[in-house]
């Protein structure tokens, strides 16, 4: 329940434009996975969707200082 709500706050805060929040686009791996292969193309797809967020990011950032 708490996870939810806090994913609402999350929401919220993402409209108000106060966070900037980078999330998977495909389904989570379990807290207790362990295929190697599962794993790391979940890694990959993280770095590769914080690599073309990287601008929006920046410009995010800057608007805040």
């Amino acid at each position: 329940m708490r996870y939810n709500k806090n994913l609402a706050y999350i929401r919220r805060m993402e409209q108000a434009g106060k966070v900037l929040a980078i999330r998977p686009c495909m389904p989570e791996v379990g807290r207790m996975e362990k295929d190697y292969k599962k794993l790391m193309t979940f890694y990959r797809h993280g770095y590769i969707l914080a690599q073309e967020q990287f601008a929006q990011l920046q410009a995010f950032m800057g608007g805040k200082r």
